[in-house]
């Protein structure tokens, strides 16, 4: 429901946009407030809201906390009040944590590990933490616009989206995750 929103209030373009959905989406696109938003951006990150979506029909969740991946297991990812985790596949629950959680930030953090799983990325920064305020868009510096040029490339992509020196709103699992819950 929540992403579905996310898509309803980009559908004008960033031109159209209701004040108050830019104004969110800016917090969460643009935290660094380098005016990069268009409307190219705005059909870009609704795309992606898309392959969310879909990604999360097929959604799984993992409940077992002895299961382990490649990324490890819930022993190493279930530390700091962290709900869930996730290595590209079901949604690992850290059960302990869920159970206290508030629904919202249940949703949030379900949307948050989708994310991930979607778009074959790793977080650049949470909105709660202070260098989230030096993402934009499509990322800052020579490095980060490189990193984000070189995302783009198919199959090869994956690389360097995956790499934590990028810092993009783009493809960042909180920006989303942020954004559909305000709208």
């Amino acid at each position: 429901e929540h992403i579905e929103r996310a898509i309803t209030s980009l559908n004008p373009g960033w031109s159209k946009m209701n004040p108050a959905d830019k104004a969110a989406f800016n917090q969460y696109f643009d935290p660094a407030g380098s005016g990069e938003i268009d409307d190219g951006f705005v059909r870009s990150v609704k795309d992606k809201y898309r392959l969310i979506h879909g990604n999360m029909r097929s959604l799984t969740f993992d409940c077992d906390p002895g299961s382990r991946t490649l990324c490890g297991s819930s022993a190493k990812w279930c530390t700091g009040g962290r709900l869930m985790w996730t290595c590209f596949g079901a949604l690992h629950v850290c059960n302990s944590a869920y159970k206290t959680a508030t629904p919202d930030f249940k949703i949030e953090t379900i949307i948050h590990e989708s994310v991930h799983n979607a778009l074959l990325t790793t977080d650049r920064a949470y909105s709660n933490e202070p260098g989230f305020k030096k993402l934009s868009p499509t990322g800052s510096g020579f490095f980060g616009r490189l990193l984000n040029f070189l995302g783009k490339i198919p199959v090869l992509g994956i690389l360097f989206r995956a790499l934590p020196g990028n810092n993009d709103t783009l493809n960042n699992p909180d920006s989303y995750a942020g954004y559909a819950m305000q709208v």
